[in-house]
């Protein structure tokens, strides 16, 4: 079983990189990096990890990063914050959901661009999506794989590291310096109580 289960995940993981077309990728990636884009990031039921595992870095990295959660009943909450300057990231996969595809095409209509991570080019939520990554599934057990899931968040959170270069640096020391400020805030605070 392990070798089978390891050998499919590492063929998922290759099948997926390999069909990325650069061009499409660099596009994402240019308005990914764009500091001036509203970002904003959802998964469904069980994908939600894998939103969360992509906006915690993005979020990290650049200013205006949205994580979509709760009951999909709260999400015209933020969706009234989306126009032509935002950029939404959606992850879904079979046994699609009925609220990812519709929240894709409401956030179309109000301009922003759709960036969609899904198993299948003709997944519902494509129908709007301005590029769609594929990501290979298979696995040798009943639960579908994340791995090339996993593989194209963090390709996507490497490229965007390299094409923010200096500015990301600047960011990341100054992140470390709020950080260490508010930690070692909570460490005095405790040491002057008598």
């Amino acid at each position: 079983f392990m070798v089978a289960f390891r050998d499919r995940l590492t063929r998922n993981i290759v099948e997926t990189l390999n069909a990325i077309q650069r061009a499409e990728l660099n596009r994402a990636v240019s308005l990914v990096a764009d500091d001036k884009k509203n970002i904003f990031v959802v998964g469904g039921r069980l994908t939600q990890s894998a939103a969360l595992h992509l906006a915690m870095h993005l979020r990290a990295m650049r200013p205006r990063v949205t994580l979509i959660e709760g009951q999909s009943a709260a999400w015209p909450d933020t969706l009234v914050d989306m126009d032509r300057r935002s950029i939404l990231i959606a992850f879904d996969i079979r046994r699609y959901q009925d609220d990812i595809a519709r929240l894709c095409d409401l956030a179309a209509e109000r301009g922003a661009r759709v960036i969609l991570i899904c198993d299948n080019k003709d997944a519902p939520a494509a129908r709007q999506a301005a590029m769609t990554f594929v990501a290979q599934t298979a696995s040798v057990s009943a639960w579908d794989s994340f791995a090339a899931l996993t593989a194209l968040s963090e390709l996507l959170i490497a490229r965007v590291s390299d094409q923010l270069g200096r500015s990301l640096q600047s960011r990341m020391d100054i992140l470390d310096s709020v950080r260490e400020a508010f930690f070692d805030n909570g460490a005095r605070n405790k040491r002057k109580k008598p």
